[in-house]
Order: structure tokens, then C-alpha cells, then sequence
């Protein structure tokens, strides 16, 4: 092959290629190729990855039409231009030892840069020209969307610490995942960290073993790598220098769990899906159950403390989360108990107005405005409370219909805070009835039904106050001077800032609004007693 000028052949052939590509000239096309060349396709003429041999199967690939677009072959549909000779990833034009001239391109299409690479075979006989043994094209980047170069570790003015950021990251593609990667071995840990450079294509990786390497460390003591360490490199990284060439299997263990780390891949370990997860077609994404190092959970009861219980299951990956409700549930959205707040206690000004005001607007008269309120109140949530309806809570405003306003000095309230859009999914399920035993691996129910548990939380609401105070003051003075929370024929909390029954005792309970407020009137009422101004 002397005196063969290997950036010209090769130049001369991607010209004459872009210009059959450009007349969309299948048969012209074909002529390049030698008459059992092979075309290898990666996303450009496809979503897929295609190879073909020979002149009849190139041809038929490259022709074939939609339905749909019956006019345009798929050769025309990739409407490849930009041709260019290349030295990508440093080849360049030159002789291979089986004697073709290899040489790379770049190319375009109007949704991806491309790379290429091609394999010319020397003319034969009466033949003037080379032609195409081999020819690879391949999507190199999604326009807009391409591999982001910045190093791991760089942040913006430093404004904050590495591990603020690494966390931040991780709680977000926690919440919400565009890839679930399962395992966590070498190739988990590539993609995870490829996807990572891909304009941060939010992954989470899940594995079944203990840390990040086991499923090397956990083979046969003399194992290691059959390949040389230049084949076994991982992405964007190299192994040492001084580093073996045939790597032992524990070395590509710590190799892998290094990487994890400094690729700041997001992983859950001790973790498996389990069986039955379900595509949406619509919405084009899956619902996976992750087994994550957790128990099976039921909480009985579904008022504040059930629904923060719940919630707090949920976030901390509970395999499954279980609320039983056995009566309905008055529910407020934080958003309207933050406008209901909001116009009481204004932000910005000093609470004491709002402490004022409040006390000043007698609750009996606040009790009728949030009766009449009902309907409002209920359209304003209706998104919310019609999805807690459809996932089976049975839901109320109370007997007179005073919502939680009015139910929250007697019970079964719930202020959302999250818990009511994780029943909405189905991350926490309910379930209605009454517990009636303890299985070894569950709760029955008086209607006959069973619900697994690995544990069981009662949250039916606090223990009467007697059971505080029996064992200070006894039964009988604790019967007097018990309950302390809830309203009299008035309005008026029972025995909370006031005398409950018995001198010298005095209940102070509620918000911080109620002692930042009723803390005065009460040391007044005890000062007074100190001086004989008042008798019991």
C-alpha cells in the first residue's frame, strides 16, 4: 500500500458518502459498500442497534418505509449532514494490520451529533475506488442534552459544604427517580455514573448485598480478573499506576466501593424490588415496591399522631405502611391551616395581636363561623380530599360540621402535612375495621380479616390523664380534677388556665399560643390566691 495517502482516500470517501446521503440515493449508496460490507447502526437510522450485511440487507434497512410516512425510507427520515473527517479519540486516517484504511468522522442529524467510523478495502481488479468493509454510525450526543463535563466535586462558589451538596442531591433523586438501576456491580455503578454526567439524569441504584463490592468480595479467595487493569478501567477514572495488572477479586471490590463514593452515586442497599411493578402507558412510567432493610408496618388509628407516624414510615422506607382507621378522620390541608393562621396571626407582626385578638372573638362564635364555613372550606380541598376518599379513608367535618377548627378540642383530627399525599399513591394504604388479635406474623380483625405486620403501632389517641395521674395523687383526686382538655357548654376549655377542682393544682396544655397568652391570667390567679385575695 505505498504511496497511498491515507487522509485523502479516506476523504474522498466520506465526501462521495454525504453526497449519496444527501440525495437520499440508496442504489449510489450501495456502490460504496463492497458487495458483502456490513452497516452497524446505533440510534440513527433506529432506536435500536442494528447490524447488516451485504448489499440486499443494507438495502432493504435503508429503504424501508412507515406506514405512517410511506414517502420517506429511513435513510431519508435520519437526514444525516455535517460530514466531517475526524480524529476522534485520536485515530487517524491510516492502515490497519489486516490491511483496510481506517478513518473517523463526525456527522449531524437534527436531533443528535454523531460519531463515525469506517473500514475502506483497497480496490480489486479492474476497480478504481475503495469501498466501505465496515461502516459504524452512532448517536455521540442528544442535542441540548449532552454529557455534562463539569467535574464531580465543582460547586458554585462554594456557598456550601461537599456534604450539604451530596446530600441535597441525594434526598432529591430519592424522592424522585427518572432510573432505577438494579445492582450495584461494576456495570450499576458505569451507568450510574454515566447517567450522573448526562445533565444529571436523576438514578437510584438498588442492591441486595451489604455494601457496595460484595458480590466480589464474597467469591472464591483466589479470584481475580482474567482481563489486563487497561481493560478493566472504570468510566472517567483509571487504575493506579503502581496498580496489579490482573486485579484480586477484594482490590475490585474497594476499587468499586471507591468509585461509588467519589462518583457520588446514589445507592440502596440491603435492597430488592419486589414482584409486580406496573407501567403506566399515560404517563410512560413505572411503580415499583422497593424492599429496602425494612419492616412491614401497621399503625392503628388515623388522626394526627397515626398520620405523622405513618408518613414518617414512609419516608424511611418501611417495605409497607398500613394505617387502620376504625372511625372517620376530620382532615385540613397545611395550605388552609396556614391561611387560616396566616389571617389570624399575621406574619411579620407581633403574635401578641393575634393572642388578643383571638381572645377576644369568643370561641362559640368561632365554633358557628366555622359550622357555616363547611362548604367552603370543603371545596377548597376538594383535590385533596377526594383522592383520601378514593384510596379508602373515610372522611368527616365533624358532627356539626365544624371541621377541625371546632374537632380539634375533642379528637380524631388530622392537620396534613404529607401523610395525605402518600395515602393518595398508595405508599401508605388504609385499611377500616378493629384490631381484635395478635397473630405471630400479624393482626386479625372482627370481621375475619388478616393484615401482615412485622410491627404493630397504636396511635388511638393519649391515654386518659387519670393514667398520669393515679399513681402521683391517686384514683379519687384524679377523677376530680381530670379531664383537662376539651370545652364546657360555653365554649370555655374546661379546666385548662383555671381552677380544676382541687387548690393548688392547675392545668396549663395546648399550643404556644395559649401559654404565650393564658401564662398571664394564670399567674395572676396564683398571686392572688398568695396574698388571700381569692378563696377556693
Amino acid at each position: 500500500m505505498e504511496n497511498v495517502n491515507a487522509t485523502e482516500v479516506v476523504q474522498q470517501w466520506l465526501q462521495n458518502f454525504n453526497e449519496v446521503i444527501s440525495k437520499n440515493d440508496i442504489p449510489a449508496l450501495l456502490e460504496l459498500f463492497v458487495q458483502y460490507g456490513w452497516l452497524r447502526d446505533n440510534l440513527i437510522f433506529t432506536w435500536d442497534y442494528r447490524s447488516l450485511e451485504g448489499h440486499v440487507a443494507i438495502k432493504n434497512f435503508l429503504s424501508h418505509a412507515d406506514e405512517a410516512e410511506p414517502n420517506e425510507t429511513r435513510l431519508s427520515k435520519a437526514k444525516i449532514s455535517n460530514i466531517k473527517l475526524a480524529s476522534l479519540y485520536g485515530i487517524n486516517p491510516g492502515f490497519t494490520p489486516e490491511h483496510l484504511l481506517e478513518g473517523t468522522f463526525t456527522f449531524e442529524t437534527p436531533i443528535f451529533t454523531g460519531n463515525g467510523y469506517v473500514l475502506l478495502s483497497p480496490p480489486k481488479g479492474e476497480e478504481k475506488s475503495w469501498k466501505a468493509f465496515t461502516l459504524y454510525v452512532t448517536a455521540a450526543e442528544l442535542k441540548g442534552h449532552e454529557e455534562d463535563g463539569a467535574p464531580i466535586g465543582y460547586y458554585d462558589n462554594h456557598a456550601k459544604t461537599w456534604q450539604e451538596v451530596v446530600a441535597e442531591e441525594r434526598r432529591k433523586i430519592e424522592e424522585d427517580p427518572h432510573v432505577i438501576v438494579l445492582g450495584a456491580g461494576h456495570n450499576g455503578l458505569g451507568i450510574g455514573a454515566r447517567f450522573r454526567q448526562m445533565r444529571r439524569i436523576p438514578t437510584l441504584l438498588i442492591d441486595k448485598s451489604d455494601r457496595t463490592g460484595d458480590v466480589w468480595r464474597h467469591r472464591y479467595p483466589s479470584l481475580t480478573l482474567h482481563t489486563s487493569k487497561a481493560h478493566h478501567a472504570m468510566l472517567y477514572t483509571q487504575p493506579p499506576s503502581n496498580w496489579p495488572r490482573f486485579t484480586p477479586k477484594d482490590k475490585v471490590a474497594y476499587m468499586l466501593e471507591h468509585y461509588a463514593t467519589n462518583q457520588e452515586l446514589v445507592i440502596w442497599h440491603r435492597s430488592t424490588i419486589l414482584p409486580g411493578p406496573v407501567y403506566d402507558p399515560v404517563t410512560k412510567r413505572w411503580t415499583v415496591e422497593v424492599l429496602r432493610d425494612g419492616e412491614k408496618v401497621v399503625v392503628v388509628g388515623a388522626a394526627q399522631t397515626a398520620s405523622d407516624i405513618c408518613l414518617d414510615l414512609a419516608l424511611h422506607d418501611a417495605t409497607s405502611v398500613t394505617m387502620v382507621q376504625k372511625t372517620s378522620t376530620i382532615v385540613m390541608s397545611i395550605d388552609l391551616t396556614n391561611k387560616v393562621l396566616d389571617k389570624a396571626w399575621p406574619p411579620g407582626v407581633d403574635p401578641i395581636v393575634g393572642d388578643f385578638r383571638s381572645a377576644g372573638f369568643p370561641f362559640g362564635l368561632a365554633k358557628k363561623f366555622s359550622i357555616a364555613g363547611k362548604d367552603a372550606r370543603i371545596a377548597e380541598q376538594k383535590t385533596m380530599l377526594d383522592g383520601l376518599t378514593k384510596a379508602g379513608l373515610k372522611l368527616s367535618e365533624g358532627k356539626e360540621g365544624g371541621g377541625v377548627p371546632v374537632q380539634i378540642f375533642a379528637s380524631g383530627t388530622g392537620i396534613d402535612i404529607g401523610a395525605a399525599e402518600q395515602i393518595i399513591n398508595g405508599r401508605i394504604k388504609i385499611k377500616s375495621g378493629e384490631p381484635e388479635r395478635f397473630t405471630k406474623d400479624g393482626l386479625v380483625f372482627k370481621d375475619g380479616s388478616f393484615l401482615q405486620a412485622d410491627a404493630v403501632v397504636f396511635a388511638t389517641g393519649y391515654h386518659p390523664v387519670q393514667h398520669t395521674l393515679n399513681p402521683i395523687f391517686g384514683e379519687e383526686l384524679s377523677e376530680r380534677i381530670s379531664p383537662a382538655w376539651g370545652l364546657d357548654e360555653e365554649g370555655e376549655t374546661i379546666r385548662n388556665f383555671r381552677p380544676c377542682g382541687h387548690p393548688g393544682l392547675w392545668w396549663a396544655t395546648g399550643g404556644f399560643n395559649s401559654v404565650r397568652y393564658y401564662s398571664k391570667p394564670l399567674a395572676i390567679q396564683i398571686k392572688a390566691r398568695l396574698l388571700g385575695l381569692v378563696k377556693d
